[in-house]
């Protein structure tokens, strides 16, 4: 366990102005409460009769968790109600993936001068020429940009070349938009949908600078009752940043809500459906 590399890099490089502007004394509850600190440390970093010095082992403290928690940080910064600390929270966060994607794009180069490959094989080879480890590496599950996207699987499997293709070009084509779009990806069960659009939209994302505002939120609906999809939807709704949901009881209205919220805040929307064809013996 411990931070990445390039993580600790973003935060030695801003450490004066974290350890003397963010109020970590004001963050000690919220901290606990995504699972940053334990009860036992935010007790310890209470009695820490200095300023700095409760930032020094908080920082620390961070330093020895993993990225996700590092992330977690920079979101509870950003939900200050100081615009200054808000800044700080978005810096740190966009200096870490800026390193992130600077990192795999050296790995990419690199495997690029071993032989020529084809625009898509380039983009995938990784996966299909035992390279997992550095795909895994690139393509943090735990990225702050693809918030629940599913983890497709390390072992070396046949990529369909055409297939991730067309979905990359039709998710290029809605964040060139204005209003967004929807796309429909149909199959049978089991014919590697879910793999083609993980790896399409990990590849939009994170290779293309696509949806950089606010990037991509993985909902799982299926087939399930109108208190189910409620639910999902509030869920949806808190990911979003949406204040004053839980009280929601109407399919209707939360819908409504969460489509101006999306209008207002001018998020690039694309919904990615999946269609699996009915046999009828």
């Amino acid at each position: 366990m411990g931070l990445s590399n390039y993580i600790k890099k973003v935060i030695e490089q801003n450490r004066k102005n974290i350890l003397s502007d963010v109020p970590f004394q004001d963050i000690l509850i919220h901290s606990n409460s995504v699972q940053i600190l334990t009860t036992d440390e935010v007790k310890r970093l209470r009695r820490c009769d200095d300023h700095k010095n409760a930032g020094f082992e908080y920082l620390e403290i961070l330093n020895s968790r993993d990225d996700n928690d590092f992330y977690k940080f920079c979101e509870i910064l950003k939900e200050s109600e100081s615009k200054h600390i808000q800044n700080i929270g978005l810096q740190l966060e966009n200096a870490a993936i800026q390193k992130k994607e600077a990192q795999g794009n050296r790995q990419l180069e690199i495997s690029e001068m071993e032989g020529n490959s084809s625009y898509v094989k380039r983009v995938f080879a990784a996966f299909a020429h035992g390279m997992s480890r550095v795909a895994n590496n690139f393509f943090s599950w735990n990225s702050p940009k693809l918030q629940d996207l599913p983890a497709t699987p390390e072992s070396a499997y046949i990529i369909r070349e055409k297939f991730n293709k067309d979905i990359c070009d039709k998710l290029r084509k809605v964040n060139q938009s204005s209003s967004g779009g929807r796309i429909l990806v149909h199959g049978m069960a089991g014919s590697g949908k879910t793999i083609a659009v993980c790896q399409s939209v990990r590849h939009a994302i994170i290779q293309e600078n696509c949806f950089r505002s606010h990037g991509c939120i993985w909902t799982k609906i299926g087939n399930i009752t109108d208190d189910g999809l409620l639910n999902v939807l509030k869920g949806l709704a808190i990911k979003l940043g949406m204040a004053n949901i839980e009280s929601t009881n109407s399919l209707l209205v939360i819908n409504a809500k969460i489509s101006r919220f999306i209008d207002g805040n001018r998020f690039k929307s694309c919904s990615i459906y999946f269609s699996t064809p009915v046999i009828v013996n």
